[in-house]
């Protein structure tokens, strides 16, 4: 025990902390050295070094620090040939070694649905490198999937109070708050790329993502984890992420990512507004409806075909095409190109990571740029490990949704509650934005492995207070000295 009973750190605590604060001391002097003898390369280094201690010496650590990582990790990678490492690398990695190195005085490790739908997943995609062209390019993608497995695994291990969850959040919309603030000071002060200015007077936010796309992306899912931590906390800070984010978002003017906000947070309204889940079945009856009508030619789908060509939907010309349609019709030609690799490779696909490698074989007309991925990431992982691939990943997304939605309608506390409505936000935001691009970059699955790992974690919670609740109860209603009530009883009866 680290505290004694007078609230003081034990002998035992005070000696740990000491060979702790020993380790970060040399690490310091080594990390000081480093940077002298080459700068650059030098703080790439000590930060993945320093990252990877501390999750070591203090394992719970790591939850409160990738958060912050996802974001802004890619501000000092370690390049290592055609691959990086990040900070996030280095604390998963850390986090599965220490865990590892304790595993026999931990708790078990909680194996839900989502997690055997992960682990097929990332099954299947290991046996798509089969068919790679590069080796490399598989493990890269493979190694993301591989560090949301394990945090989806670790995170309810390590975090089995209310006081272990808080942080994490805190933390999360920090990070949120901070990465929208640098897209909104990017837009206004038009600190970017000439490529990124929109209508002559604006320019697309894009953080330290690179791209306006994957930046919305981010910024929805923290959206609808900051309102989850509102509805759970009531703290207002978690509104004012909340708003951050949704501005930010704003101002990438991606229409994949404000469709994606709009959508996350209609349901999450619902869920959380009582009287207006009843409306949903009728909205849902007159969407029906209105596609049944215009697909008869009932009414006109005049209206409708401006909304369905800024999509790439319609209206697409491969050989025909302006500057204010050319990201749709290059979209379109991404998704075709995906299509193709998936019908000459049905069963495993051209190997995982490796649609860009196969892309020359496939391209669609002057499109010859494969752009990383196929901008819809069911197109892209089907064009990558085939139908088996396909039915992984649906199969992944469905048990994530699910569970998510059935811990909101079995939650029994707020913090389970507000966690489970974030995460169904994450889900229906993350599935309709991966329609139009591919949102799984820059650490994202990584971070998605640790929002998933904090609601199963709120459920674990949830269900150890329940158990204590109903001890507690039967323990009160048991006799406290049963010898002595029996006693009794034999002496009244006689």
């Amino acid at each position: 025990m680290l505290i004694s009973h007078t609230g003081r750190l034990s002998r035992h605590g005070e000696q740990s902390w000491m060979a702790k604060g020993f380790v970060l001391l040399i690490a310091a002097i080594a990390a000081t050295s480093t940077i002298a003898l080459n700068p650059g390369r030098g703080l790439s280094i000590c930060v993945l070094v320093f990252s990877a201690l501390i999750v070591l010496l203090e394992p719970r650590s790591a939850f409160v620090l990738i958060p912050v990582s996802v974001p802004f990790g890619s501000v000092v990678p370690l390049s290592l040939g055609s691959a990086a490492i990040t900070p996030t690398d280095a604390m998963v990695a850390s986090l599965l070694l220490a865990w590892m190195l304790t595993a026999g005085s931990r708790p078990a490790v909680r194996w839900k649905a989502w997690g055997v739908a992960a682990l097929a997943l990332l099954a299947v995609m290991v046996l798509s490198t089969s068919q790679a062209i590069s080796i490399v390019s598989s493990l890269r993608e493979i190694v993301k999937w591989l560090e949301l497995l394990v945090l989806v695994c670790l995170t309810p291990v390590y975090l089995r109070r209310k006081s272990d969850v808080i942080p994490v959040l805190v933390a999360a919309a920090l990070a949120a708050t901070t990465e929208a603030l640098v897209g909104i000071g990017q837009s206004l002060l038009h600190m970017g790329p000439a490529s990124f200015q929109i209508y002559g007077r604006f320019l697309r936010a894009y953080g330290t993502f690179g791209q306006p796309n994957p930046l919305s992306g981010y910024l929805n899912l923290m959206f609808a984890i900051a309102v989850g931590a509102w509805v759970a906390l009531r703290r207002p800070m978690f509104l004012m992420a909340a708003g951050a984010c949704a501005l930010g978002t704003l101002l990438t003017f991606s229409r994949a990512g404000w469709a994606a906000w709009t959508v996350s947070a209609a349901v999450m309204l619902l869920l959380r507004v009582r009287p207006l889940r009843s409306w949903a079945g009728l909205t849902g009856v007159a969407l029906l409806v209105l596609g049944l009508l215009l697909s008869f030619s009932v009414i006109p789908f005049s209206p409708f075909r401006r909304l369905a060509a800024s999509f790439g939907i319609t209206a697409v010309n491969f050989h025909h095409y302006s500057h204010r349609n050319f990201s749709e019709v290059e979209r379109a030609a991404h998704w075709l190109a995906g299509v193709r690799m998936f019908a000459a490779h049905p069963l495993l696909g051209v190997g995982i990571g490796n649609y860009p490698e196969a892309y020359g074989r496939y391209h669609v007309g002057a499109f010859v740029d494969p752009l990383g991925h196929a901008h819809n990431y069911f197109i892209n992982i089907a064009a990558e490990t085939g139908l088996l691939g396909l039915f992984a990943y649906t199969l992944f997304v469905t048990a994530g949704f699910w569970l998510a939605w059935r811990s909101f309608f079995h939650g029994r506390s707020p913090l389970s509650l507000g966690v489970a409505i974030g995460l169904v936000g994450v889900w229906v935001s993350s599935t309709f934005h991966n329609l139009f691009d591919v949102l799984y970059v820059h650490e994202i699955p990584a971070l998605l492995g640790l929002l998933m790992g904090l609601l199963i974690a709120a459920v674990a919670i949830d269900e150890a207070d329940a158990a204590n609740t109903t001890r507690y109860h039967t323990t009160d209603l048991e006799p406290r000295h049963p010898h002595l009530s029996s006693t009794r009883l034999g002496a009244t009866e006689s």
